[in-house]
């Protein structure tokens, strides 16, 4: 199916759990990537920019998941250290306790 710009829409029918999955074009993509940005974060044209260079950068295709896996609001920098925690995931204790090689 072509949209209006031409981009081809998929649609991916998996009749065994009865669950249709839609692939976005790339085109809708940047579309609703950038409306999340100027709707939800009300950022500027320079902010939705570093944004999708931002996440072009790490492979991720939405800006709506990108924000809300990765990023959050500290109102008050003097309580960061409740969103931070050093040994929440220590990686050199987990490669000691898990990866064979040691």
């Amino acid at each position: 199916m072509d949209d209006a710009l031409g981009s081809k829409t998929h649609y991916i029918n998996i009749q065994h759990t009865s669950i249709t999955v839609l692939l976005m074009s790339n085109t809708e993509q940047l579309e609703k990537n950038i409306a999340f940005c100027i709707d939800e974060c009300d950022m500027d044209d320079e902010q939705v920019g570093e944004m999708l260079r931002a996440i072009e950068s790490i492979s991720i295709q939405s800006v709506e998941y990108f924000c809300e896996e990765f990023v959050f609001i500290c109102e008050d920098e003097s309580n960061i250290m409740k969103y931070h925690d050093e040994s929440y995931l220590n990686i050199a204790d987990f490669n000691s306790l898990y990866w064979e090689g040691n």
